[in-house]
């Protein structure tokens, strides 16, 4: 049983850069989901101001810690541009985490209540029918 619920729990990826205000609208819409087994995994890429330092932004994701979301946010001192960002945070997330399922999203998503459990509805059927490919 453990397997299965590590298996559907999500990491969400999220690259920003200088983009205080659309990462708290993400956010925000990631508390409202109807599924709430994801952590996240943040990497601000070298913002003029780290983002940390926006309150607004601090006390989110000391709320969403509260509520039971592992947080990382990490910061690069220098940006190396959008795919490098995503694979270190690709790379961060296999050596760090322990969710069986990862996420990527754009710092400017605002999300539908019930995209995540859309999202795992599709993946788990995708397992499935995987499962009985390799099997059958």
């Amino acid at each position: 049983m453990e397997n299965k619920e590590k298996n559907k729990r999500v990491e969400i990826q999220i690259l920003t850069r200088d983009r205080p205000n659309e990462l708290y609208g993400l956010l925000i819409s990631l508390r409202n989901q109807t599924y709430q087994d994801w952590d996240l995994a943040i990497l601000d890429d070298a913002s003029g101001t780290p983002l940390l330092n926006y309150h607004f932004i601090a006390v989110m994701v000391n709320r969403l810690k509260l509520e039971g979301h592992k947080v990382n946010f990490l910061r690069s001192q220098i940006s190396k541009g959008i795919s490098v960002g995503r694979q270190k945070l690709v790379d961060y997330s296999l050596g760090n985490s322990d969710c069986g399922l990862f996420a990527r999203l754009d710092d400017d998503t605002v999300l539908e209540p019930d995209y995540l459990e859309k999202l795992i509805a599709v993946d788990l059927l995708k397992m499935r029918y995987f499962k009985i490919l390799k099997v059958g």
